[in-house]
């Protein structure tokens, strides 16, 4: 009889739980239009996501500026320096525009547009030349993808993977690549070009001839990425 009235008790007891959870009442609150939402509703909250400032720390950085305004905006036009700037073998002129960054001393050329105000392509040199066309410094810009102005032919080749094709020096398309489909350089938003440093002209490297490194006579030569290049999307 007593485990009767025990199982009888306990029984009572997990319905009286199981309907105060099932009938749980909830608070109620009126907005100023008399409607009622419940207290227990997750508001939404607006996700403020931080724009991460730009340090122009990379050459693709750049590529950014889509605007002369930009341009002047960012880095004032005391850093600034218009020039015309000769392409194709000195049959195309461009209106371009000289950044030197205060911050990382890197030299970078804005060319623009017909419109002269947004973007076409920026382009930055191993080499800067000064009034009497002598180079006075050769600077170092990185990429994000690893490349840096200035790295020397044996290390690009081991970034690409595989040899590389490219022209002989000393004429208006010297150290151009021959892009390989499926290479990293293929792949590459920066287009780069190569040069030589050297004293004298070596004959075998110069002018209009095709050069790979394969060739071990490369290897004694210092022969480097002197031009970083990105075109800029319409």
């Amino acid at each position: 009889m007593k485990r009767k009235l025990v199982n009888l008790l306990v029984f009572s007891f997990l319905l009286s739980v199981m309907f105060s959870c099932g009938n749980t009442v909830e608070d109620k609150t009126t907005d100023e239009n008399g409607s009622r939402e419940n207290d227990t509703t997750t508001a939404k909250k607006e996700v403020v996501v931080e724009q991460k400032e730009i340090d122009f720390s990379k050459f693709d950085h750049y590529a950014t500026i889509l605007t002369k305004k930009d341009l002047v905006e960012t880095f004032g036009k005391e850093n600034l320096k218009d020039e015309i700037a000769l392409y194709a073998e000195g049959t195309v002129e461009k209106k371009s525009t000289v950044l030197r960054n205060p911050k990382n001393a890197h030299i970078v050329t804005f060319v623009w547009k017909d419109d002269s105000s947004d973007t076409e392509w920026i382009e930055a040199g191993a080499f800067v030349y000064d009034e009497n066309d002598e180079a006075t410094v050769r600077q170092k810009i990185e990429a994000e993808n690893g490349l840096f102005i200035g790295m020397p032919l044996l290390e690009l080749k081991k970034w690409n993977g595989k040899d590389i094709k490219f022209s002989g020096f000393g004429w208006d398309y010297g150290g151009a690549i021959f892009i390989d489909d499926g290479s990293k350089l293929s792949k590459s938003p920066v287009s780069i070009s190569l040069g030589m440093d050297s004293d004298e002209a070596i004959d075998f490297v110069m002018g209009d001839v095709g050069l790979n490194t394969n060739d071990s006579r490369l290897e004694k030569l210092d022969i480097f990425v002197a031009t970083f290049t990105i075109h800029i999307s319409k």
